[in-house]
Formats: C-alpha cells, structure tokens, sequence
C-alpha cells in the first residue's frame, strides 16, 4: 500500500488572505487554551473546599459525555450546518461551561459537591470536542499537504502557549495580587469567550470552509453509508488514532495532576508548568522544520522514548527541583513534538474524502483519553501515590514507542516505504 495523496488544491483565495485566517485559528487556539490552563487549578480549587481527587476524577470525567458526543457527531454537524457556522460552536459553549463553574467556585447556583460542577464540566467537555474535532479540518482547509506538518505544529505551539501560561499567570495573581480561584475561572472564561470571537472572525467570508463544506457533503463521504466505519479502520490512520490515545494519557494526567502532586512533594508546580511551556514552545517553532524533513518511523519513535525519559525524571522530583525541570523539558520536547506529528500523520495517511472523518477520530481518541483518563489516574493516586501513577504512564509512552515502531517496521509504513 502506497501513501495516500495529500490535500487537494486549495480554493482560490489570497496569500495574504489566508495568512489572516491561519493566524486568527492560532489566535482562537491560544485563547480558548488559556481558558483550559486557567482551570489546571481546579483540583485545587476543589480541595480548598473539601473536596479530593476522586472527585475531581469523576468531575472531570463527565466532561467526556459531552465531548464524546459532540466530536462523534461533528461530521454530521458539519454536513448540516457547514463549517463557518459551526466552528465557533466549541468556543462559545466552552465559555458557557467555564461560566458554569466559576459561579460553583462563588457559591452559585449549589454548593460544593452539587450537580453544577458536573454540568459546567459536561458543558466544556462539549466546547472542547467541538473545537478538537473542528479546528484541524479549518486549519487544514487552509494550508497545503507539503506544509502539513509545520502548520500542525506551529498551531500547537499556541495551544501549548495557552495552556502552560495561564498556570503561570494564576501563580503569579494568587501569590502577587491577592486573586481567588474564583477570579482565574472568570479570566479563563473570558479568554474562551474572545476564542469565540476569532473563531467566527477567521469563519466570516471563508471560501476555503465552503471547499471543505463540499468535500464532507460529496456522496463518497455520506455517513449513513454502512461501509465508513469499516472503511476507517482500514486506513493505516486508525494506528495513529491508537497512538495518541496513548500519547493522551500521559498529557492529561500531567496536566492535571501537576499542582496537587507538586503540593503533595513540596515543590512549585510553576517549575513544571514554565519548564513544559518552554520546552513545548520552543521546540514547535524551532524545530518543527528539521523535524518535518525526517522520515516519521524515525521521529515517532524516539519522541515517545524521550517522554519516557522525562517521566523517569519527575519521579526524581521530590529529591531534586533541577531533576523536576528537566523531566518537563523532556516531556515538553516529546509531547510537544509527537501530537502535532501524530496528527499530520493521521491526516497524510487518509484519501481527501476521508479526511475530515480520520481527524475526527483522532480527536475522538484524544478526548476519550483526556476525559476519562484522570479518573483512573485519581485511583491510581489513592492506591499507590503518585509514583503508581508515573509508573503506569511511563508503560503507556514505551507502549507507544512499540505501536510506531510495529507500524512502520511490520505494518503499512514499512509496505508504503518499499
């Protein structure tokens, strides 16, 4: 089996033109992800209340109901709708859900431990599906297959920007400012809810959204034929939909988890979040290009090594802070690196009318271990601490170093390179 072709040609429209639209989705993806960190201290938000990580788990987890469910049904959203319409969707119902608990954290509507900390969790579990499932096939409207990859990643440097500040930003207006967890969910908010407005801004006249409206509405991609899902399985993307599941259980319990087990090992949690950041950032705008011209059955598999390393690191937390740093810059390097490359990936190995529908399930992969996952990390916690549960994770990434290296080793990768 030969790779598949990459994207068709992309619709007529400026250089300049599509330059604004790419920046206004990074602009919405760094917003709406500064939304996201500023809600990393909601664990400890929830033990300032009385609150544990068990409940925190199953708070979180039902976020994944929501997300499941609305990135599962986003092929048919945007068949119905389109994508202009629908793409500041996820925003905007994040922003609900964000406004949802903040007013749990002032008291408002119940208090602690009521149904509002589930609804504002299912809310946001909903506006982040729709905003993972849509925002790759936007930011791959516009963009050409031989830059795939760079975009992917420099899109994600954003996103990594976002997530790693806005923990930085809380350390600083808790220690500095006096602020309450309950001003951070409102910035947050707030930051969502200015997402939505580049969101529907880079949507407004888009001819590259009617392109990708077409496609998804051609009758090869109808998703009430019987053969799609089969057809999805088959395409060599399915590994890498397994491959950042993987990949998803390592990030989301580091992200967390991080303040309350730096709490717990009495150390800065903004170490970690700075190291991440930078490492993440840095890597993304620096190294995407050399990355991009290395064969991916090379990088796959060293990246998801180099996050083993860094999790071996963050064991060593507790005795040394220069160990704690460095396991996140190699974490931040290896994460950093390999979703965006993951995802490239996903899409590269899917014919155009597919696309749309493999992105969807590699966000769907994502979500249900980024939702879910904490739940058993938090059990993890109770049973063993949380070297029980840096322990699982660094067996997940070395699972995933053995997926990549069986794909392109013995699986279609090593068919397509002959």
């Amino acid at each position: 089996m030969r790779r598949l072709a990459l994207s068709p040609t992309l619709p007529a429209a400026g250089p300049r033109r599509l330059k604004a639209i790419r920046a206004l989705l990074c602009a919405e993806n760094f917003l709406l992800a500064f939304g996201v960190g500023a809600f990393l201290t909601l664990p400890l938000a929830m033990k300032s209340r009385g609150l544990d990580e068990v409940f925190f788990g199953q708070v979180f987890a039902a976020g994944a109901i929501g997300a499941l469910l609305c990135a599962g049904s986003s092929h048919a959203l945007l068949r119905r709708f389109g994508l202009a319409a629908v793409a500041p969707w996820g925003s905007g119902i994040f922003f609900a859900g964000s406004a949802c608990l903040a007013g749990c954290m002032a008291g408002w509507p119940e208090p602690a431990g009521g149904a509002a900390w589930y609804a504002g969790s299912v809310l946001q579990g909903v506006g982040w599906g729709l905003f993972l499932a849509q925002g790759p096939i936007c930011l791959s409207s516009v963009i050409d297959g031989e830059r795939r990859a760079y975009h992917f990643m420099v899109y994600g440097a954003f996103n990594t920007l976002g997530i790693g500040l806005a923990p930085l930003v809380s350390r600083w207006a808790m220690a500095r400012a006096g602020w309450q967890f309950t001003d951070l969910f409102v910035l947050g908010s707030a930051a969502s809810a200015a997402a939505c407005v580049a969101s529907a801004w880079a949507a407004w006249r888009n001819a590259a959204y009617a392109a990708a409206d077409a496609m998804a509405r051609s009758p090869s991609t109808d998703p009430a034929r019987r053969r799609r899902l089969r057809q999805l399985l088959a395409l060599p993307s399915a590994w890498f939909v397994a491959m950042v599941f993987l990949c998803a259980c390592v990030y989301t319990s580091m992200m967390n988890f991080q303040t309350t087990m730096a709490a717990a090992r009495h150390i800065d949690y903004a170490v970690f979040y700075g190291a991440y950041m930078l490492a993440v950032v840095a890597a993304r705008f620096l190294l995407s290009g050399p990355l991009a011209s290395r064969p991916a059955r090379v990088t796959v598999p060293a990246l998801a090594v180099l996050m083993v390393a860094g999790l071996a690191l963050l064991c060593l937390a507790g005795v040394s802070v220069v160990a704690y740093a460095a396991g996140a810059l190699a974490l931040g390097i290896g994460y950093g690196l390999l979703y965006p490359t993951l995802q490239a990936q996903a899409a590269d190995w899917a014919p155009p009318a597919l696309r749309s529908q493999a992105l969807i399930a590699f966000s769907l992969s994502y979500l249900f271990a980024r939702y879910l996952f904490p739940y058993v990390g938090a059990l993890l916690i109770e049973a063993g601490g949380y070297d029980a549960l840096l322990g699982t994770l660094m067996l997940l990434a070395a699972a995933l170093a053995l997926l990549a290296g069986a794909f392109f080793r013995m699986g279609p990768g090593r068919r397509a390179a002959r």
